[in-house]
């Protein structure tokens, strides 16, 4: 197995752009790729083994510093919604539950893009409860 080549200044660019919305195309926007297909360039950046390991890298090293905070956060949401329930305010308390059962898996969003309205895209967002097993 070769080694990566280390990554051009752009590309360190489009790495650390990616890494905000994981939108290959507008990441190579903000980090200065220009042209008529951006897109296309942005799809062979994501082909090259070095722009591939950078991301896999960052997104590692993001994992590990967003794991120890994932429980604080909860336990923060849990603290928050008690103590809004408690003063009888119960849109942020269920705010508050929600947030928690999508980090659980509670909940599917589906969101389904249609163009029947002579080219206008048309947004159907369906939020399906999932059973605990």
């Amino acid at each position: 197995m070769t080694t990566p080549k280390p990554l051009t200044p752009k590309q360190a660019a489009f790495v650390r752009e990616y890494l905000i919305d994981l939108c290959a195309a507008d990441a190579a926007r903000r980090a200065g790729y220009k042209g008529s297909n951006v897109r296309g360039t942005a799809h062979d950046l994501m082909q090259k083994p070095e722009v591939q390991a950078a991301i896999a890298a960052a997104q590692a090293k993001r994992a590990q510093r967003v794991e120890d905070s994932q429980d604080e956060v909860l336990r923060d949401l849990r603290r928050i919604g008690q103590m809004a329930e408690a003063r009888g305010d119960f849109g942020p308390a269920l705010r508050a539950a929600e947030l928690r059962g999508k980090h659980l898996g509670m909940f599917r969003e589906h969101v389904e893009h249609t163009g029947a309205n002579g080219g206008a895209i048309e947004h159907n967002l369906t939020v399906t409860f999932v059973k605990a097993k």
